[in-house]
């Protein structure tokens, strides 16, 4: 790899090729955690701009103001921890087993890791089962050479076999 600035897009290049991967076998990408992260970024925006415009002066208002910028600051927190601690880079896919309404689904949840000064992309594929408490996880690791060409596009055919190798397990 040239240098550190490199790792980032190349990472998200690869994540994406993976997740394009998976919807092909019949996986759905659940949406719901992205989608309240920005409801309750919407309703902090709101709440920081309705502070901002209320008039000040009066003491209901005032208080008003704090209560709102406290709930703002409550709310990005929230995110944050959220982000960091449970998504943790995760994503998460779903597949129905069956046509009918009511079949059983399989849970899917992808990370992978790629860290600055290292030449393998660690790529880590769990299926949650609520039935059994155990995650069975399957961790596979990737040289990064074996996955980019020499200008760092993504060997998408390469990576692809690959995936699905490791989700017909």
């Amino acid at each position: 790899m040239r240098s550190g600035a490199d790792v980032a897009p190349l990472k998200l290049a690869i994540d994406d090729c993976i997740k394009l991967v998976v919807k092909e076998n019949g996986y759905k990408e659940l949406h719901a955690a992205t989608d309240g992260k920005i409801y309750a970024g919407i309703t902090a925006c709101c709440l920081a701009l309705l502070a901002h415009v209320l008039p000040s002066g009066l003491s209901f208002v005032n208080t008003l103001q704090i209560g709102l910028t406290v709930v703002y600051f409550m709310l990005n927190v929230a995110l944050h921890m959220h982000a960091s601690l449970v998504e943790r880079g995760k994503f998460r896919f779903v597949k129905q087993n069956g046509a009918q309404l009511g079949a059983e689904q399989h849970m899917l949840e992808i990370s992978s890791k790629l860290q600055q000064c290292n030449e393998e992309l660690e790529l880590t594929l769990a299926f949650p089962n609520e039935i059994i408490t155990k995650t069975d996880h399957r961790r596979v690791t990737f040289k990064i050479c074996e996955l980019v060409y020499d200008d760092l596009v993504v060997a998408e055919k390469r990576l692809s076999s690959t995936v699905q190798a490791v989700l017909q397990i």
